[in-house]
């Protein structure tokens, strides 16, 4: 019995997916390259979790709250970016030029915003916030465990 302890403990030992990130890399090193030259590599990349996924494990750790945090920050930059367009703090103009050399023209017709100031200061606030989507994100995961720990507190009231 203590042999057949000992033969398995010497495999986990040498069984690839079981070693350190540093080890990893070592023997990943040593059997990259094959006689036809390309790069094998034995052992499957480590990589982090994908955005989906921590997106799933953040929806089941916070719930609705993060959602309500989420939509708070979302609605917060649209309407800041709505306030600068309506007090040209942010010239249209200037914007309008930006999307058509990234060539957001082809998605929409920039000439029929021209027609309506406010809707079209509205359409350019959220298209200026379709980008800052990732650091919304992290934002968002940020505040949550703050929001979360206000509520239980003031449930417990």
């Amino acid at each position: 019995m203590q042999r057949a302890i000992r033969t398995c403990a010497v495999r986990l030992r040498s069984h690839p997916t079981i070693l350190s990130r540093r080890f990893h890399t070592i023997t990943t090193k040593r059997n990259e390259i094959k006689s036809d030259g390309q790069s094998h590599s034995p052992i499957p990349p480590i990589e982090g979790e994908s955005f989906k996924t921590k997106f799933k494990n953040f929806f089941k750790k916070y719930g609705f709250v993060g959602l309500a945090v989420h939509f708070s920050v979302y609605f917060l930059t649209i309407g800041i970016f709505y306030i600068c367009l309506e007090q040209n703090w942010l010239n249209v103009g200037d914007v309008d030029k930006w999307f058509r050399s990234l060539g957001v023209d082809k998605y929409f017709n920039m000439d029929k915003l021209e027609e309506n100031k406010k809707g079209a200061n509205l359409a350019l606030a959220w298209l200026l916030t379709k980008p800052t989507e990732p650091v919304r994100f992290l934002i968002t995961m940020a505040l949550t465990p703050y929001a979360l720990k206000i509520l239980t507190i003031l449930r417990r009231r």
